[in-house]
């Protein structure tokens, strides 16, 4: 006797394929949002750091720039790349044990290895599927030296006030760019 599909069957098929959802992938569904979310609070805790600047300072400011061509990305993973990648260069200046100490970053970098476990978690399946577009790989060693020149900097200046500064400046404007990015991010559907 064959079986029959009811709609009750089938429903109850669909909750229980639903249920199977791993959890990882569940989180995705919300990785854009929580990077929105994350965005704000961090341009938030970088307003509330900022110090009267002495005007020896301005004199001290690197030559540093966004390399401008990300913020062209239009490719929702390549954006999603992007940012993971400037979590990566951020978690990276902040290696250093004299910047936890001077900028009493303990709850920004808390946050920061979050969010960047989030990230890499919803963009491991991508990397195994479909590799690293040539697009892509240009975009990474742009960033890479973007941040291994404020590196540079802060290893020749050393670490007082005004670079100090210039760190909580620079972040602060690479979490603006870090939303523009946001809102071309994958919604992940799984």
């Amino acid at each position: 006797m064959a079986a029959t599909s009811t709609p009750v069957s089938m429903g109850l098929l669909c909750l229980v394929l639903l249920l199977a959802v791993p959890a990882s992938g569940l989180h995705c569904n919300l990785l854009k949002s929580q990077q929105q979310r994350w965005n704000r609070q961090s341009m938030e805790l970088l307003k509330g750091m900022k110090a009267k600047v002495p005007p020896e300072c301005l004199q001290k400011m690197p030559e540093v720039s966004f390399p401008i061509e990300i913020l062209r990305i239009q490719s929702p993973r390549a954006a999603t790349k992007a940012i993971l990648e400037m979590l990566h260069g951020f978690l990276h200046l902040f290696k250093e044990d004299h910047l936890w100490v001077a900028w009493d970053a303990t709850l920004f970098l808390n946050k920061l290895h979050v969010q960047t476990q989030r990230v890499q978690r919803c963009l491991e399946g991508e990397k195994l599927r479909l590799g690293k577009s040539k697009e892509e790989w240009m975009h990474k060693l742009q960033l890479k030296k973007y941040f291994r020149s404020i590196e540079n900097f802060l290893k020749e200046k050393g670490l007082d006030r005004c670079t100090q500064e210039f760190m909580r400046h620079e972040i602060q404007a690479d979490f603006m760019y870090i939303d523009q990015l946001t809102e071309r991010m994958y919604i992940y559907l799984f």
